[in-house]
């Protein structure tokens, strides 16, 4: 995928990156398009690769900087696709296949670690502190649930009798509920949103709040554009009804459990009753991925898509004041923003999520320097609960479109 005219801040730099990689600027690979054209696909995550590492070396090798933040999208673009080359143990596993093209894949990796090499030494001295991390992992999956035809089988959410799905009435009945569902680009996701558009919120009382549909809201009276459920005692058994069966719930041809955990949003975040958060956060079960909510069916087939995101994922660290040969335990995905800031001789926001990773650390240091933790006053980053215009909203949209989110 190519950037949109302006991707950058400032904006001058758009053109700059532009013409350092033959006037167009990638930042994404289609992985949808190179079905059954693997060599092809390999080769297109190269150049994607070597873009990446000539933006990051060309952006810092001539700028003052105290951190800098690259990414390598192309692991999670090829383990997407090439999950049945790459694992014996995954029932779609295809042997002969992976005779072809297991090689290409770790020809792909080995050109990561030499990229991660070219960065470190052009810009990394012995003052420099390294963190190499994923933000999840991959397993294998074959079929995917969508979790809001699940809810109206079990009586949870209600269909309108006849569907809708008029790009106009869509924008004009999603409207309130954009910061609930969190969907973005509403012209690109018609089906998305006339799903949204079909529910018959008066006799909803659940329903999936992410595009991604991992989490199940309940329909709150006071937080919800058109709740119908009471807080307190009927939203509390309303709850620990919905975990329960999701807990129970099985697969109608294997008999495996559809989840491998059902956890309640405010056990994993520090929001009040009144976010945007969900109530329940569920993983799904083995080799099923919960999908977006624009498939026809309550289940159907991952197609090339035999790779999903899973909950544990790397870390690796190096520096002057990182300990060697430990292996941290307990390390989770929010340590690493305050451990990279305890890095950085910055304080800690008193607030935030995590904590520092003081075990990756030598004991001195840990001693002579422990976190610091900064009080902030409320509001300091609070965002503006305020419309955007229609000029404003194209604006987000655009750039949202040239940085590959939407």
């Amino acid at each position: 995928e190519t950037a949109a005219p302006v991707f950058t801040h400032p904006p001058a730099l758009s053109d700059e990156l532009r013409q350092r990689n033959g006037g167009e600027y990638i930042f994404d690979v289609e992985w949808a398009n190179y079905q059954g054209r693997e060599p092809a696909f390999i080769e297109a995550l190269n150049r994607l690769s070597r873009v990446n590492l000539d933006t990051t070396l060309h952006l810092a090798g001539d700028r003052d900087w105290d951190l800098l933040v690259t990414v390598f999208v192309s692991p999670d673009r090829l383990q997407h696709c090439f999950w049945p080359y790459l694992d014996p143990d995954f029932p779609k596993y295809d042997a002969e296949a992976a005779a072809r093209y297991y090689p290409l894949a770790q020809e792909h990796f080995a050109y990561l670690d030499e990229c991660i090499g070219r960065v470190l030494e052009a810009l990394a001295d012995e003052y420099t502190t390294v963190m190499v991390m994923s933000d999840h992992g991959f397993r294998g999956v074959y079929q995917q649930l969508n979790l809001d035809d699940w809810l109206a089988q079990q009586g949870l959410l209600k269909y309108r009798t006849a569907r809708q799905t008029a790009l106009k009435l869509v924008k004009k009945l999603v409207r309130p509920w954009y910061r609930r569902l969190k969907i973005s680009n509403i012209t690109g996701r018609v089906r998305g949103l006339s799903q949204a558009a079909d529910i018959d919120w008066k006799r909803t009382v659940a329903y999936c709040t992410w595009d991604q549909q991992q989490g199940i809201s309940i329909n709150l009276k006071g937080r919800e554009p058109y709740g119908i459920v009471s807080p307190g005692d009927e939203y509390e058994r309303l709850l620990t009804e919905i975990q329960e069966r999701l807990q129970a719930a099985r697969h109608p041809e294997t008999g495996r459990p559809l989840f491998a955990q059902v956890i309640r949003g405010k056990d994993y975040y520090q929001d009040d009753l009144n976010s945007s958060s969900p109530d329940l956060v569920v993983l799904p079960g083995d080799h099923l991925r919960v999908a977006a909510p624009r498939q026809r069916r309550m289940f159907e087939s991952t197609g090339w898509a035999t790779g999903d995101h899973a909950v544990d994922g790397i870390f690796v660290a190096a520096g002057p004041h990182i300990r060697q040969g430990d292996v941290l335990d307990d390390a989770r995905l929010i340590d690493l923003a305050p451990t990279a800031l305890y890095a950085l001789d910055l304080p800690l926001p008193d607030d935030m999520d995590g904590h520092v990773l003081v075990t990756a650390f030598d004991p001195d240091r840990v001693r002579d320097h422990p976190p610091a933790v900064e009080q902030r006053a409320a509001g300091d980053y609070a965002a503006p609960d305020a419309q955007l215009s229609a000029e404003d909203e194209q604006t987000l949209i655009e750039r949202l479109e040239g940085l590959g989110y939407l």
